[in-house]
């Protein structure tokens, strides 16, 4: 489907198994596809507890991770390959355990999340709703390398159709509606513990909320409603929100300062 977009512009995934097993076998595949998606796993859960930890207790940290895990289940009922949905769930992790943290390593983030998925602009917005006016240089050039890939991957491969548009994706949402109703149910519990405890929760927090509800929103608009997977990356900004009762740990909430040196 590579002639289509997005997946022309989606390098990263498909690069994998064809640096690390090229021409091989079914099952050869197969079984890098589970290697790659349990590391990637290991990878996301451990990051995700620190992001959580965060904002409550090790023990609610821990549920949280639990409730990540069976959402794994239902996210990826039916799809085998480790593809560029749990590469992102990882690299979010990543980002927002390291919120704070070196910028290189963001920079970093925002670059392998370029080559997978056209939604990496998450991270910039992520980063930039966090640090705020203060962080508004490191967030521009977050920005500045995400435009930069974005559109070099666009001039340089050319340009595709959609490989449905958005009048073929709304027919086929249309046409799969019970199935995405089921598929979806799992996780309407949590979209409404997060608006129940949004008023109560730190503004940190509510604008990260907002950020997960723009991205719903596109995935409303441009993506299959029973592909489920696509909403894993919502899952890390409300989940401090999902497991507090009142957050019983709350960060201060004062700005960081002005810009200093990073590493």
């Amino acid at each position: 489907m590579t002639e289509y977009a997005p997946y022309r512009y989606r390098l990263l995934a498909p690069a994998i198994p064809n640096l690390l097993t090229p021409n091989s076998t079914p099952m050869v595949s197969l079984l890098l596809d589970l290697a790659v998606h349990t590391l990637l796993i290991s990878i996301a859960l451990p990051t995700l507890f620190l992001w959580l930890r965060r904002w409550t207790t090790s023990e609610r940290a821990v549920n949280g991770i639990l409730i990540m895990s069976l959402c794994f289940t239902v996210a990826f009922h039916y799809y085998s390959s480790f593809g560029s949905s749990i590469i992102e769930f990882a690299i979010l992790c990543i980002l927002l355990a390291n919120i704070e943290g070196s910028l290189a390593l963001c920079i970093l983030l925002v670059i392998l999340d370029s080559f997978n998925r056209e939604t990496s602009l998450m991270l910039v917005a992520i980063y930039g709703v966090w640090h705020g006016w203060a962080g508004k240089y490191r967030t521009l050039t977050l920005f500045v390398v995400w435009a930069a890939i974005t559109a070099g991957l666009h001039l340089g491969l050319g340009s595709a159709p959609h490989i449905y548009g958005l009048d073929g994706t709304l027919s086929n949402n249309l046409d799969s509606l019970p199935r995405a109703v089921i598929f979806n149910l799992p996780f309407v519990p949590l979209w409404i513990m997060t608006a129940r405890k949004y008023r109560h929760s730190p503004p940190r927090l509510k604008r990260l909320v907002w950020i997960a509800a723009i991205y719903g929103l596109s995935v409303l608009v441009g993506a299959a409603w029973e592909e489920v997977r696509v909403q894993l990356p919502i899952l890390p900004l409300v989940m401090p929100i999902i497991l507090s009762d009142s957050l019983t740990r709350i960060e201060p909430e004062s700005e960081p300062a002005e810009e200093t040196a990073v590493s």
